[in-house]
């Protein structure tokens, strides 16, 4: 599945837009299978957001601009159909929403790991440089100030080797937060698009789907 804030259309479709009047039509030759198979597609377009699946961003792109206003677009055993009726738009868009639902959370998580990264680079940079230091210590003399700035240098390198250590415990439990949610999200997305296809069924059967080609 696609989401964004642009909408998309075949270009199939779009010719039907522009010729097809406002009356609605009840569309005999329907699809004999149920929605949902192998190749089938569908976009929800509604105001700035759009969701999709088995559509190109490219094909979304191509027809966004000379597409105007909310609708519902599938595409079922090789048919293509568009629902222009308000309702099944809505109801389509909300089985969504338990995924927005998890933004949030997934928003503080991106903020932690970027944060936990930008650690990283840090101390990985400061360990870079002393081991430099180190090396120009082994090729100047052994006097008792190179001694203690070794020492120095070193008790150092043993502190952020720790740091990264803990960093590195930090980054597996974000790991599994984050494997957490794509779950969560996999598992509604299933669910919605098995309820979106049985409502395409519907909106074919009772006539608010017409024929796009």
């Amino acid at each position: 599945m696609m989401t964004g804030k642009c909408v998309g259309l075949s270009l199939a479709a779009l010719l039907w837009v522009t010729a097809a009047s406002a009356a609605t039509v009840t569309v005999s030759d329907d699809v004999a299978a149920p929605c949902g198979r192998a190749g089938d597609a569908y976009v929800v377009a509604r105001g700035a957001r759009w969701i999709s699946t088995n559509v190109s961003v490219e094909t979304v792109r191509t027809v966004q601009k000379r597409l105007l206003g909310d609708f519902l677009w599938a595409r079922c055993a090789g048919k293509e159909y568009l629902v222009r009726d308000a309702r099944p738009i809505e109801q389509a868009e909300a089985l969504f929403a338990p995924i927005r639902k998890l933004e949030p959370e997934r928003s503080a998580l991106t903020r932690r790991q970027s944060k936990l990264e930008a650690t990283q680079a840090d101390l990985d940079r400061e360990q870079e440089e002393i081991e430099r230091s180190l090396d120009r210590a082994d090729d100047d003399s052994r006097s008792h100030d190179d001694a203690l700035t070794r020492r120095r240098l070193e008790s150092r390198r043993r502190q952020i080797d720790e740091r990264l250590r803990t960093l590195e415990k930090e980054e597996r439990e974000l790991d599994a937060i984050e494997r957490s949610i794509d779950q969560r999200e996999e598992e509604i997305e299933a669910k919605a698009e098995r309820e979106l296809w049985q409502l395409i069924d519907r909106t074919v059967a009772n006539g608010l789907a017409r024929p796009a080609r």
